[in-house]
């Protein structure tokens, strides 16, 4: 699956991959992890995969430099729409102040 990964997307692991070197404590299925570069590689299938260099987490391996990127979902930033707008301008609306029993 392509994502069109990117350095500074956010990736949430669905997969901790462990390819027989080991799977780094840091990264958790369920966590959240910020891409710090994309790469192309040759997976342990022997498959030509997009890898992804996380922020803060190295890989367990020698000489890895990375994670497949198909153990990780890109997380794409929500796009506000009319619901969103009502709440916002109900929130940011003087009060209403009722008299009880009227």
């Amino acid at each position: 699956m392509s994502d069109d990964w990117q350095v500074g997307d956010l990736a949430l692991c669905v997969a901790a991959q462990d390819d027989g070197w080991g799977v780094p404590e840091s990264l958790r299925v369920g966590g959240v992890y910020t891409v710090a570069r994309v790469f192309s590689g040759v997976g342990i299938n022997h498959v030509r995969e997009t890898g992804l260099a996380l922020d803060g987490i190295s890989p367990c391996a020698p000489r890895a430099i990375g994670f497949a990127a198909r153990a990780f979902r890109k997380i794409r930033p929500h796009t506000p729409d009319a619901e969103d707008r009502e709440t916002i301008d109900l929130m940011l609306s003087p009060p209403i102040h009722e008299i009880a029993g009227v």
